[in-house]
């Protein structure tokens, strides 16, 4: 079963916003809190030293983007694999630079990598990838191009004259009534009823349009426009009252149903 398609932003603005957010939180987070080794340590002096590592990650961050975009241009499609992949190689990119800074002259840090790696490296990560995660979620969401919306079933109906021809949404064809060799069509145009005569049979009519309901030898229903019984064998429609005849009735009472009786 294919895994359902993520939003996914690939303006390289957003991804600059995106990382800037997620770096300012973390850098808050390491400043505000003084977690793992920097308990001990000023804020003023956290104030400082940790401007690294949230640039640091925010420059990272944009480094693999374009991993994403060559995949999402290729594929035209992001999941969560690719996006827990994107995350992975975010993670391991990051580590290089992270432990070159934590030994570096500003932190000065003592910790054998292992200890670095288990007690400061993946803590901090873990504290990064939900807000960077939910960060990119929100942003591509927002931005996302409104779904296409699908276009309404067309029926077309039409007659031996040249002129016999009606085509409107099916959402709009209300009833069909037949008289000797005419078919008066209703319709909605507008929310105003309407009705168009053709030089036609209700065969045809029923042929062009399976999903109408035959109530009457010279009735046909849309069931979407049914309202009510006005009395045992008088339905009330969109705009109209049609008589239901015995031979129909059954399927007319079973929610009117969208079954077409055969001629």
């Amino acid at each position: 079963m294919p895994l359902q398609s993520l939003p996914v932003q690939t303006a390289f603005r957003s991804q600059l916003l995106i990382g800037l957010v997620a770096s300012t939180w973390l850098y808050l987070f390491l400043v505000l809190v003084g977690p793992y080794d920097t308990a001990s340590l000023s804020v003023a002096w956290r104030a400082g030293a940790m401007l690294g590592y949230g640039f640091l990650f925010w420059v990272v961050y944009l480094l693999v983007i374009p991993v994403q975009h060559a995949y999402y241009r290729y594929f035209g499609r992001w999941t969560i694999v690719q996006e827990g992949g994107l995350m992975v190689l975010f993670f391991a990119l990051c580590l290089p630079p992270t432990r070159l800074y934590y030994l570096g002259k500003i932190i000065n840090g003592d910790y054998p990598f292992g200890k670095f790696f288990g007690e400061i490296y993946a803590p901090t990560f873990i504290v990064l990838l939900p807000v960077l995660l939910l960060s990119r979620y929100l942003l591509a969401k927002k931005n996302a191009p409104p779904a296409p919306v699908a276009a309404a079933e067309q029926v077309v109906l039409t007659g031996d004259n040249k002129l016999d021809v009606l085509q409107l949404p099916l959402a709009d064809l209300i009833a069909a009534t037949a008289a000797n060799n005419y078919v008066t069509v209703y319709y909605q145009l507008q929310g105003v009823v309407k009705k168009k005569l053709l030089r036609t049979t209700l065969k045809d009519v029923s042929r062009a349009c399976p999903t109408l309901v035959q109530i009457h030898r010279s009735h046909l229903l849309n069931p979407a426009h049914f309202v009510a019984w006005k009395d045992p064998n008088t339905l009330v429609a969109t705009g109209l009252e049609l008589p239901v005849s015995k031979t129909f009735k059954p399927m007319v009472t079973l929610g009117v149903s969208p079954r077409l009786h055969r001629f």
